[in-house]
Protein backbone atom coordinates (compact mmCIF):
# COMPACT_ATOMS: atom_id res chain seq x y z
CA UNK A 1 0.00 0.00 0.00
CA UNK A 2 1.42 3.22 -0.90
CA UNK A 3 1.33 6.62 1.12
CA UNK A 4 -0.93 9.76 0.19
CA UNK A 5 2.68 11.17 -0.35
CA UNK A 6 3.95 9.03 -2.65
CA UNK A 7 0.42 8.97 -4.32
CA UNK A 8 0.64 12.97 -4.74
CA UNK A 9 4.31 12.30 -6.26
CA UNK A 10 3.21 10.08 -8.57
CA UNK A 11 0.53 12.23 -10.17
CA UNK A 12 2.65 15.05 -10.41
CA UNK A 13 5.33 12.88 -12.27
CA UNK A 14 2.56 11.87 -14.64
CA UNK A 15 1.15 15.12 -15.01
CA UNK A 16 5.14 16.48 -15.31
CA UNK A 17 5.49 13.57 -18.37
CA UNK A 18 2.14 14.79 -19.78
CA UNK A 19 3.18 18.53 -19.93
CA UNK A 20 6.94 17.29 -21.30
CA UNK A 21 5.33 15.40 -24.08
CA UNK A 22 2.92 18.06 -25.07
CA UNK A 23 5.78 20.36 -25.59
CA UNK A 24 8.10 17.70 -27.34
CA UNK A 25 5.33 16.23 -29.39
CA UNK A 26 4.56 19.69 -31.02
CA UNK A 27 8.29 20.07 -31.71
CA UNK A 28 8.12 17.25 -33.82
CA UNK A 29 4.95 18.32 -35.50
CA UNK A 30 7.27 21.46 -36.30
CA UNK A 31 9.65 19.72 -37.87
CA UNK A 32 7.43 17.75 -39.78
CA UNK A 33 5.06 20.61 -40.82
CA UNK A 34 8.43 22.26 -42.12
CA UNK A 35 9.56 19.00 -44.36
CA UNK A 36 6.16 19.27 -45.91
CA UNK A 37 6.47 22.65 -47.09
CA UNK A 38 9.49 22.59 -48.22
CA UNK A 39 10.46 19.07 -49.87
CA UNK A 40 9.54 18.09 -53.30
CA UNK A 41 10.09 14.74 -53.85
CA UNK A 42 10.66 15.37 -57.68
CA UNK A 43 12.64 17.98 -57.20
CA UNK A 44 16.56 17.80 -56.98
CA UNK A 45 18.81 19.32 -54.27
CA UNK A 46 22.11 19.95 -52.98
CA UNK A 47 24.24 18.46 -50.48
CA UNK A 48 23.57 21.54 -48.37
CA UNK A 49 19.68 21.83 -48.69
CA UNK A 50 19.60 17.42 -48.08
CA UNK A 51 21.60 17.77 -44.71
CA UNK A 52 19.16 21.00 -44.04
CA UNK A 53 16.36 18.57 -44.82
CA UNK A 54 17.88 15.80 -42.80
CA UNK A 55 18.05 18.55 -39.88
CA UNK A 56 14.44 18.89 -39.81
CA UNK A 57 13.99 15.12 -39.98
CA UNK A 58 16.47 14.59 -36.97
CA UNK A 59 14.59 16.61 -34.66
CA UNK A 60 11.13 15.32 -35.67
CA UNK A 61 12.24 11.80 -34.65
CA UNK A 62 14.25 12.84 -32.02
CA UNK A 63 11.34 15.20 -30.30
CA UNK A 64 8.99 12.46 -31.02
CA UNK A 65 10.72 9.66 -29.25
CA UNK A 66 11.96 11.73 -26.12
CA UNK A 67 8.53 10.93 -24.26
CA UNK A 68 8.85 7.53 -25.13
CA UNK A 69 12.89 6.98 -23.35
CA UNK A 70 13.43 6.83 -20.04
CA UNK A 71 15.05 9.93 -18.96
CA UNK A 72 16.98 10.25 -15.31
CA UNK A 73 14.86 11.61 -13.17
CA UNK A 74 11.45 10.67 -11.27
CA UNK A 75 9.33 11.01 -14.53
CA UNK A 76 9.02 8.04 -16.61
CA UNK A 77 8.27 7.51 -20.05
CA UNK A 78 5.31 7.95 -21.68
CA UNK A 79 3.04 5.23 -22.77
CA UNK A 80 0.22 4.46 -25.24
CA UNK A 81 -2.10 3.59 -22.25
CA UNK A 82 -1.10 7.37 -20.94
CA UNK A 83 -2.50 8.84 -24.18
CA UNK A 84 -5.72 7.03 -23.84
CA UNK A 85 -5.43 6.21 -27.72
CA UNK A 86 -6.34 3.18 -29.51
CA UNK A 87 -3.10 3.37 -32.77
CA UNK A 88 -4.19 2.18 -35.56
CA UNK A 89 -2.36 0.05 -37.52
CA UNK A 90 -0.59 3.08 -39.64
CA UNK A 91 0.11 4.75 -36.20
CA UNK A 92 1.55 1.67 -34.11
CA UNK A 93 4.18 1.28 -37.64
CA UNK A 94 5.12 4.90 -38.02
CA UNK A 95 5.51 4.95 -33.95
CA UNK A 96 7.50 1.66 -34.34
CA UNK A 97 9.91 3.41 -37.05
CA UNK A 98 10.63 6.52 -35.52
CA UNK A 99 11.80 4.59 -32.27
CA UNK A 100 13.97 1.93 -33.85
CA UNK A 101 15.82 5.61 -36.11
CA UNK A 102 15.99 7.00 -33.32
CA UNK A 103 17.70 4.50 -31.54
CA UNK A 104 20.26 3.20 -34.35
CA UNK A 105 20.31 6.50 -37.16
CA UNK A 106 19.63 10.23 -35.63
CA UNK A 107 20.08 9.32 -31.50
CA UNK A 108 23.62 7.21 -31.65
CA UNK A 109 25.48 6.77 -34.86
CA UNK A 110 24.83 2.64 -35.22
CA UNK A 111 27.81 1.71 -37.73
CA UNK A 112 25.21 -1.16 -39.11
CA UNK A 113 22.63 2.05 -39.90
CA UNK A 114 25.30 4.47 -41.54
CA UNK A 115 25.46 4.02 -44.82
CA UNK A 116 29.28 5.07 -46.05
CA UNK A 117 31.67 4.87 -48.52
CA UNK A 118 35.58 5.45 -47.83
CA UNK A 119 37.31 6.35 -50.87
CA UNK A 120 41.61 5.81 -49.90
CA UNK A 121 43.73 8.16 -52.32
CA UNK A 122 47.42 7.34 -52.55
CA UNK A 123 49.99 10.05 -53.74
CA UNK A 124 53.69 9.68 -53.58
CA UNK A 125 55.38 13.37 -52.39
CA UNK A 126 59.12 13.84 -51.52
CA UNK A 127 59.00 10.07 -51.63
CA UNK A 128 56.39 8.99 -49.02
CA UNK A 129 53.13 7.29 -49.45
CA UNK A 130 50.73 9.85 -48.39
CA UNK A 131 47.17 7.93 -48.09
CA UNK A 132 44.21 10.08 -47.74
CA UNK A 133 41.04 8.75 -46.80
CA UNK A 134 37.34 10.48 -48.11
CA UNK A 135 33.76 9.09 -46.07
CA UNK A 136 31.02 9.35 -48.53
CA UNK A 137 28.00 9.28 -46.46
CA UNK A 138 24.32 8.22 -47.64
CA UNK A 139 22.50 12.19 -47.23
CA UNK A 140 19.04 11.24 -48.04
CA UNK A 141 16.20 11.36 -46.31
CA UNK A 142 15.13 7.44 -44.35
CA UNK A 143 10.90 9.01 -44.53
CA UNK A 144 8.82 9.74 -47.29
CA UNK A 145 6.49 12.51 -47.56
CA UNK A 146 3.40 10.20 -46.68
CA UNK A 147 5.11 8.96 -43.47
CA UNK A 148 6.30 12.48 -42.59
CA UNK A 149 2.77 13.08 -43.26
CA UNK A 150 1.42 10.49 -40.61
CA UNK A 151 4.03 11.46 -38.31
CA UNK A 152 1.99 15.11 -38.54
CA UNK A 153 -1.34 13.59 -38.01
CA UNK A 154 -0.15 11.41 -35.40
CA UNK A 155 1.76 14.06 -32.95
CA UNK A 156 -1.76 15.89 -33.74
CA UNK A 157 -3.94 12.75 -32.23
CA UNK A 158 -1.22 12.66 -29.29
CA UNK A 159 -1.61 16.44 -28.32
CA UNK A 160 -4.60 16.64 -28.11
CA UNK A 161 -5.00 13.46 -26.12
CA UNK A 162 -2.75 14.74 -23.98
CA UNK A 163 -4.28 18.08 -23.44
CA UNK A 164 -7.40 17.17 -22.65
CA UNK A 165 -8.30 16.25 -19.25
CA UNK A 166 -9.61 12.60 -18.32
CA UNK A 167 -13.70 12.84 -19.30
CA UNK A 168 -12.71 15.10 -22.08
CA UNK A 169 -13.08 18.39 -21.59
CA UNK A 170 -11.32 21.28 -22.84
CA UNK A 171 -7.31 21.21 -21.02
Amino acid sequence: MIGEEDRKQRAFNKLTRLMLSIHDFEQSRSAATFLLEEVDDAAKYSLAEMRRFRCFETAMVVAYARPFSMAKGEVGPLTWNDTKLAPSAEDTGIHKKIIEHRNTIYGHSDAGSVRMKVWIMHQTSSGKDVGMVFPQFDEHMRFSLSEINAVHELTLKLIYALDRPPGGGPG
